[in-house]
């Protein structure tokens, strides 16, 4: 079943569910070769985090959070730790390629999940912090940053929308190939050729290829770095807001249905990932150990997952110039086609799964001051439990009168009598106890 949305929906769609729907602020970061607007979307996220702290027997705190005072907590009576920000900032890109909405779809629905999960998690805590002998449960509420750019490449999925063949334009709409040149290769024919694949357009890693005809093909890396305005304004919006973790989403190719979806980070180039320094490739390992529980990606490097590298690319420059932990998400369609009309949410809500469980681990991490969770689990109950015992109480506290009085109305009286008897005797009770009858009054009901 599809979404209000749609499977292709328009960039006043986009705009107007992102900001009515989700409430995300917006902001123009940059604009296109047609000079279309480049729009960030902005939301801060809730989330609980759900640990335990230890305690000495002094009463003595061994670790952040909270003032512990013999053996109990001074923030007890609030039941968490209010985090006024978290240090994480969280960018989601799709749409870099103009012929990719699987991404767009799944980051739609991730950022979804997010709002409703940030929703749940500003009611108050159902947690009881306790102290028993020397561990403490807290609630730990972080508040992190969101940002969104859904439509990167904003000309080319214009485009897409705008003709029969949709689909087919990947590059932005630069205007830089020669037709006599030799050696085209063109997926998009009947709208001309060129442009620059705006994820071979970063510094990191970026090699000027000489071959007769590059620049009219799909994947043109550009006369330099940064060449174009769609990729100046990623940079401008990582620089700007202190991005510290990113996801871009893209789609497989679409020869083949059956192959997994992947979850690839740096380095999508040919540079061996032996080179990166011991600590973050253990943090980027464990990350995608803790992301695919489920079995649904193939990870690792670009040549670790499927044998082939991107120069250039967004993660890698990312990773190298920012330490930006940074992924690709490569999506599978549904179809023999990345422009697909029908079964897109189904796969979609997995991708989004991953979405909200990058930002969850990473602040559950920050929180817990531990390696990532691999089974991602919390020690709360389920949000929705707790909002029904919410209810509930509100409930029982509101009418507890009338439910009072219907129960001593029915409520059976019983009266109990224990005897003891003797083991060595059978003809009856040596000793019995009586217990008088308990009354109960019966209370009036408020007028």
């Amino acid at each position: 079943m599809n979404h209000i949305l749609g499977t292709k929906p328009s960039m006043e769609v986009i705009d107007r569910w992102l900001m009515g729907q989700l409430g995300c602020k917006k902001t123009v970061v940059g604009r296109s070769i047609q000079n279309r607007d480049i729009v960030l979307y902005h939301f801060e996220y809730t989330h609980r985090t759900i640990f335990s702290k230890t305690v000495t027997k002094k009463g003595q705190e061994q670790d952040d959070g909270g003032d512990i005072r013999n053996g109990t907590a001074a923030y007890l009576s609030h039941k968490k730790i209010t985090l006024a920000e978290s240090d994480s900032s969280f960018l989601f890109l799709s749409l870099v390629h103009g012929n990719e909405p699987m991404g767009l779809i799944s980051l739609l629905l991730g950022a979804e999940q997010l709002v409703a999960e940030s929703l749940l998690s500003s009611l108050p805590s159902m947690t009881e912090g306790s102290v028993s002998h020397t561990k403490m449960d807290v609630a730990a509420t972080a508040i992190s940053h969101i940002y969104l750019l859904p439509v990167v490449n904003v000309d080319a999925y214009t485009l897409n929308l705008n003709i029969s063949n949709g689909g087919c334009r990947r590059t932005n709409l630069r205007k830089n190939c020669n037709s006599s040149s030799a050696n085209i290769i063109t997926e998009c024919p009947s709208l001309g050729i060129g442009g620059v694949d705006l994820n071979r357009n970063y510094p990191q890693d970026w090699i000027k290829i000489e071959d007769v005809g590059i620049e009219c093909q799909h994947n043109n890396m550009g006369t330099e770095p940064l060449s174009e305005p769609e990729s100046r304004a990623v940079v401008k919006v990582v620089k700007d807001y202190n991005i510290t973790h990113a996801m871009s989403f893209h789609s497989r190719a679409n020869n083949d249905t059956s192959r997994p979806a992947l979850l690839i980070h740096p380095y999508t180039s040919i540079r061996s990932f032996a080179d990166m320094p011991e600590e973050d490739a253990r943090r980027f390992r464990e990350l995608s150990i803790a992301l695919n529980t489920d079995k649904v990606y193939t990870t690792g490097t670009a040549m670790e997952a499927i044998n082939y590298a991107a120069f250039g690319s967004t993660i890698d420059w990312m990773y190298a110039k920012r330490n930006i932990t940074a992924f690709v998400l490569e999506a599978v369609p549904p179809c023999n086609s990345r422009w697909c009309n029908l079964g897109v949410y189904q796969n979609a809500e997995i991708y989004a799964k991953t979405l909200k469980q990058f930002v969850d681990l990473t602040l559950d991490n920050n929180a817990n001051g531990n390696d990532y969770i691999v089974s991602a689990t919390h020690h709360s109950l389920p949000k929705l439990l707790i909002l029904f015992c919410i209810v509930l109480s509100w409930f029982l506290f509101r009418y507890r009168r009338h439910l009072l009085h219907c129960c001593n109305q029915y409520q059976a009286i019983h009266l109990f009598k224990s005897f003891i008897f003797d083991k060595e005797k059978n003809d009856g009770p040596k000793k019995g106890i009586l217990f008088k009858e308990h009354q109960m009054e019966l209370l009036p009901l408020e007028s």
